[in-house]
This record gives C-alpha cells, structure tokens and sequence, in this order.
C-alpha cells in the first residue's frame, strides 16, 4: 500500500531531522549522515516547523485532552475510533493513543484528569502493551501539512558548525544540477 510506505518514508526522515536538530535524545559522538546530493537537496519541512510542531509528552505532564487533540489535529493526525497505522490518533475517556510516523509502535497515553500517569507503546492488532517508556516525542504526521507550506533542505537542519564531505565531486555537481533542472 503506498500510504503506507509514504507514511514509514515520512517516518524515517523525520526521525533523522529530529536527530540532526538534537530533537531527539541527544548525541553523544559525532553525528555521519551517508546520504547523495539528491536527498541534501529534497525539500522538507522547515527547523522553524518541526521545533514548533513537535510535541514532547512526559509521565507528569498536564496534558488536557480537548487541547491536545486540537493540537494533533493541527500537525496532521487523523482521529478515529482506534489507532491502525501510523499518523492516526483516537482519545477515549481519559486515554490518548496516538502512532507517531517515527515510531515503530503507537502509544498509549494514560491520563488521570490532566496528568499523564503513564505512557505505554502497544501492537495495534491486539492492543497488548509492548513497553512503558517515560517520555514520547510526537512529531508532525507529515513532513507537508496544507497548513503549513514552509519548505526547506535538510541541510538547513543542520548545526552550524559540521564537516561535509564529498566524494566524486564531479558526479556530485552533475547529480545536483540534474536534481535541481527536474
């Protein structure tokens, strides 16, 4: 299904900006991204989006659940009666389930009034509880939200001081100027 690989191709480059802007845990060694001029030039979401419209969820966090489903609605997740595939929310009661793009699992949001009380990832086929975690970061369900039309490189992601390095500079400037006629 193509959804579905658009969705786990969203997935992994949001991961990869998330981990380049230090979104994500942070790193301890250096930061090699391997990748061809095709992909540094591809346009995706701006810093400016991604830092604004990723949400970090924490066990104690005061989360109301009006806010945050508006919220999730903002950045792309659809709502349903139960969480299938990725990009998908639904709330029942005090529960949010939510299957972020980056995510190999959904989670589950356990809320006591606007606490969160604990955060689980579960198997969408059977809703049996994977692992807990402590924390759960939640990205937009996509890098192109109608709402948000800001574009950029993923070089623009990057920190201000990093080495890049080529190999084969003369099929490099032909990929790039190949890249950017199309």
């Amino acid at each position: 299904d193509r959804a579905a690989v658009d969705q786990e191709l969203t997935g992994h480059r949001l991961s990869a900006l998330l981990k380049i802007t230090g979104a994500a845990s942070p790193v301890e060694a250096p930061l090699i991204i391997v990748t061809c001029i095709q992909a540094l030039m591809q346009k995706t979401c701006s810093p400016a989006f991604l830092s604004s419209n990723t949400i970090s969820v924490c066990v104690g966090d005061e989360l109301p659940l009006n806010e945050m489903e508006n919220r999730l609605a903002d950045i792309g997740y659809r709502f349903g009666v139960e969480v299938i595939e990725k990009g998908e929310a639904a709330i029942r009661g005090g529960v949010l389930d939510v299957w972020p793009p980056t995510e190999t699992w959904p989670a589950r949001i356990e809320l006591a009034g606007d606490s969160v009380e604990s955060i689980r990832l579960f198997d969408p086929s059977d809703q049996k509880s994977r692992e807990t975690v402590k924390s759960l970061l939640i990205p937009p369900a996509g890098e192109f939200l109608k709402n948000h039309p800001e574009r950029s490189t993923i070089i623009e992601h990057m920190p201000e001081h990093i080495a890049i390095v080529w190999s084969h500079i003369e099929s490099v400037t032909e990929h790039a100027s190949s890249y950017r006629e199309a």
